[in-house]
């Protein structure tokens, strides 16, 4: 009897030793961001944001939770509660992923914009601080390039100065730094203005069910693409050997 009851207690202890060492080892990474990261029901396929494929590469016990949304700067973000529910959310040792500038930079819509050299670089500083704060680990990635060229075939500089104030803000706070905007410029650039516009949602009329009519979108990104952005991305943090590189196979 006294056996059977020792075997008893034994297996309970084995089995919470179990669920609190899965706990522990539990990993989140969050993203806060705007459409190009942003998650998209099928209504919207072909298109996704990137980070909505970052599942695919993670290893067991590695959760994406994909907060970024369309339209956001990091003035909105955190105005509707966006950034709070993520700190809410976040437990010490997972990540944040902080990709922002195509929304910031929009100097007609004041209440999402904010000019790059100030508020821009002050907004990423104090979501850096606010996560170290809660114990988690803050990423800051430049925003992916838009595919604009110009005249004579150039890829333009369209997010103006926010990549480079993106990389400034990473320097001045000691926070590791994705450069998806070279990445993606790079990428752009040598595939060439006609294979390039297969990686974002340009589509002929007939081609996909959910766009009867076509459409011209050189912003967000066809499936392939998004899955080409999230590759890069795992690719550069193992290249930079960053802790969050644990997190994918």
């Amino acid at each position: 009897m006294k056996n059977h009851f020792l075997s008893c207690v034994l297996a309970v202890f084995a089995l919470f030793s179990v669920c609190v060492a899965d706990e522990a080892a539990s990993v989140t990474i969050f993203a806060a961001g705007d459409s190009t990261a942003a998650l998209y029901s099928e209504r919207h396929a072909p298109m996704k944001g990137w980070v909505q494929c970052l599942p695919e590469f993670v290893k067991d016990g590695v959760t994406v939770e994909d907060r970024a949304a369309g339209g956001r700067s990091t003035v909105s973000f955190r105005k509707e509660g966006r950034w709070d529910k993520i700190l809410a959310d976040l437990k010490p040792g997972d990540f944040v992923l902080i990709q922002f500038g195509h929304n910031d930079q929009k100097k007609n819509r004041p209440e999402i914009y904010a000019e790059a050299q100030t508020d821009f670089r002050k907004n990423l500083a104090e979501f850096v601080r606010e996560v170290r704060a809660k114990g988690g680990n803050p990423i800051l990635l430049t925003s992916v390039t838009r595919r604009v060229w110009d005249s004579e075939g150039n890829l333009t500089f369209s997010l103006a100065d926010y990549p480079e104030c993106t990389r400034l803000t990473a320097r001045e706070t000691e926070t590791s730094l994705v450069d998806l905007n070279a990445l993606t410029r790079k990428w752009v650039e040598e595939a060439g203005v006609e294979a390039s516009a297969r990686f974002y949602m340009n589509l002929e009329p007939g081609e996909e069910p959910n766009y009867p009519n076509g459409n011209r979108d050189n912003s967000h990104f066809h499936e392939r693409g998004a899955r080409a952005v999230a590759e890069m991305f795992v690719k550069e943090v193992k290249r930079q050997e960053l802790p969050i590189a644990d997190c994918f196979k």
